[in-house]
């Protein structure tokens, strides 16, 4: 998805712990490779039904 941006400790405005411990898995889950754009989902159902 090539999401690159960095957040800074003190620019979380008025997030709770847990809402920021949240965010951060979900950005360790983009660089992981474990979120998929709706594009390539889609993309690949595509090619599934198309066999």
């Amino acid at each position: 998805m090539d999401l690159r941006f960095q957040v800074d400790d003190d620019e979380w405005g008025d997030l709770s712990d847990a809402e920021i411990e949240g965010i951060k898995s979900g950005l360790e889950d983009l660089d992981a490779g474990r979120v998929h754009s709706h594009d390539s989902v889609m993309a690949h159902v595509d090619k599934k039904l198309n066999r």
